[in-house]
């Protein structure tokens, strides 16, 4: 009777240590994959690339090589977007519990915030002025994507002349930009052909006119304009 008694001891023991020595396994992979992470958001500026890992914003070259981080707060930080003179990197940072601009030079340093409005600012690039482009929700009384810019040195942010719009893109040598009014991108709804599919729109924001080029009932964004004037 004791000796059976024993051996289920014993073999609960066992199972005791190994679900711990399992879980301890899981939890390094977990670690691993954590430290390693997704690369995500990258923009590029001559032989430079920024872009998102762990939570962070990691500068590299567009050869390869060691990445450098940049930023190490605690916080998330993603949609970073270098000045056209290569000289700063404006970036969405969520650091108190929503997304806020900041600006930090390309080398790295101290971010300075330029947005305190509680909605969501989301960096979407610069326009030809230098102002960082952000779209937020913060008009009522629909709260739909509005496209805003803000100077590196903050202020009241503008509003653009486009009463819907999630993302911009502006023509190389022309007065032309190209939008796209809705945004779905962390939505899980897949092959959606509903009324919030992603079109791309281009016009003269002075005449003001706009056409529609997306004649798919399939999403159709991230527009970039090429040189000879066709969109990507």
């Amino acid at each position: 009777m004791k000796s059976g008694i024993r051996s289920i001891v014993l073999t609960i023991i066992l199972l005791i240590i190994l679900c711990f020595s399992t879980n301890h396994l899981l939890a390094e992979d977990k670690l691993t994959a954590d430290m390693h992470g997704f690369l995500r958001y990258p923009d590029i500026n001559g032989s430079k690339v920024v872009f998102t890992s762990s939570g962070d914003l990691w500068l590299a070259s567009k050869d390869g090589g060691v990445a450098t981080r940049i930023t190490s707060h605690a916080g998330e930080e993603r949609f970073a977007r270098f000045s056209p003179d290569g000289k700063w990197i404006a970036f969405s940072g969520n650091y108190y519990g929503n997304e806020d601009v900041f600006l930090i030079p390309a080398s790295g340093g101290e971010p300075n915030q330029l947005t305190y409005h509680p909605a969501r600012d989301q960096v979407v690039g610069w326009d030809k002025d230098s102002n960082i482009v952000f779209r937020s929700i913060r008009k009522a009384p629909f709260f739909s994507w509005s496209l805003y810019a803000v100077s590196i040195d903050g202020g009241n942010p503008e509003e653009l002349p486009y009463s819907r719009a999630a993302t911009i893109t502006f023509e190389p040598d022309g007065r032309r930009v190209a939008i796209v009014p809705t945004y779905r991108s962390f939505r899980p709804w897949k092959r959606y052909r509903g009324g919030w599919a992603e079109k791309i729109w281009i016009g003269d924001p002075e005449v003001p006119a706009f056409n529609l080029i997306s004649h798919t009932p399939a999403d159709e964004k991230f527009p970039m304009w090429n040189k000879n004037g066709r969109i990507y």
